[in-house]
């Protein structure tokens, strides 16, 4: 993480705390950020507040400055990281300050936009595809197909070999024809 602010050996620890915990570059921002404005805040290092000055900062963020329930779980989040790994504290604001999830109502839409469309009906003038139409070779309906009946017919069709003469191909083929 890089920054222009002097390193302080509290803001460093809680970088390598950040660091070993797996935390990316964006939260250990967001984390050492938070910790810094509850610093300047009361214009006190982190490690000499006190549990009633953080539970007053987490009032103030909420109802003073009117924090999103998103932003205000950062600041939680960074600071509870901060008292819980790099300057341990057992207190319990950290743990009472719950913060809702942001719940958004979806756009109400008009009744005709709610309803399915239309179904489309198939065109009479244009001709239906159907499996038995497109099938040709010894799949299609109405043959039937002719087996090997002699070990020497049954020679692969793979590779650069041609099959033995009067051998139908296995595979379905579709004309082009048809498919236009």
């Amino acid at each position: 993480m890089t920054t222009t602010r002097p390193t302080t050996v509290l803001r460093r620890r809680m970088i390598q705390d950040l660091q070993l915990a797996g935390r990316g570059e964006r939260t250990q921002e967001a984390y050492v950020r938070a910790v810094r404005k509850l610093a300047t805040h009361f214009h006190q290092s982190p490690d000499q507040l006190t549990e009633t000055q953080i539970r007053d900062y987490f009032l103030y963020l909420k109802n003073d400055c009117k924090f999103s329930p998103s932003a205000l779980k950062i600041a939680h989040s960074g600071i509870k990281f901060f008292y819980t790994h790099s300057m341990p504290r057992e207190w319990a604001t950290l743990l009472k300050l719950r913060v809702p999830k942001h719940k958004t109502l979806p756009d109400v839409l008009p009744v005709d936009e709610v309803q399915p469309p239309p179904r489309r009906r198939p065109d009479p003038a244009q001709p239906s595809l159907s499996l038995d139409r497109l099938l040709v070779g010894p799949e299609a309906p109405g043959r039937t197909r002719r087996w090997p009946t002699h070990p020497t017919e049954a020679i692969s069709t793979r590779g650069s070999q041609k099959p033995p003469s009067g051998v139908a191909r296995p595979q379905p083929e579709l004309l082009e024809s048809q498919l236009h």
